[in-house]
């Protein structure tokens, strides 16, 4: 048995950095039953077995991807709350910058597509996001406002460039990803 962590929360979409298994904003039920949105960001550190407090994220969102490169660590996009809705997808990138102890945000790496619900894998300086869920038209506030999809984008983390990379075979959100003898499986 391990240490629970500090507070429930659900849809979240961790990742291994630097020893710690990282989480960054999601839902939790607030004491009157409601549901809340997150800016909180956690770590549990493997070597110490216990659960860290890092900066919280610029604001509140769920969903947002995380993932580790070269010891930076990335968050895309997620569902923020706006005057249209509690699920708003971003097109935000925000990197942990470690000297200020605070996330900015990469606006020079704003994404082409809104990606939630997504998974991650990242190759060398890379990181892949495929599937997901994004806005189906002009409307993007609310869960009925996005669908399903078949994308797949590549960010340069060196360059901050996007690229489109080859379709998923279907559109599906919230799948699991794996890498295996270096080939990605979803």
């Amino acid at each position: 048995t391990k240490p629970d962590m500090p507070y429930p929360v659900q849809e979240i979409y961790p990742a291994l950095h630097k020893n710690k298994i990282v989480v960054a904003g999601g839902i939790y039920a607030k004491p009157d039953k409601s549901l809340g949105i997150t800016r909180s960001v956690v770590a549990y550190d493997l070597a110490t077995q216990t659960w860290l407090d890092l900066p919280q994220l610029p604001e509140p969102a769920h969903h947002p991807m995380l993932a580790s490169v070269n010891n930076k660590l990335y968050a895309f996009s997620g569902f923020i709350v706006t005057e249209a809705g509690r699920w708003t997808a971003s097109k935000k990138v925000w990197l942990l910058d470690d000297a200020k102890s605070q996330w900015r945000e990469l606006t020079n790496a704003i994404m082409p597509n809104a990606m939630c619900e997504t998974v991650v894998m990242v190759r060398g300086n890379q990181v892949h996001l495929a599937t997901g869920r994004s806005p189906q038209s002009t409307a993007n506030g609310q869960w009925r406002d996005q669908s399903d999809h078949d994308r797949h984008l590549i960010f340069d983390t060196d360059t901050g460039n996007w690229q489109q990379g080859p379709k998923t075979l279907t559109a599906r959100n919230s799948a699991a990803a794996a890498v295996v003898d270096g080939k990605w499986y979803i």
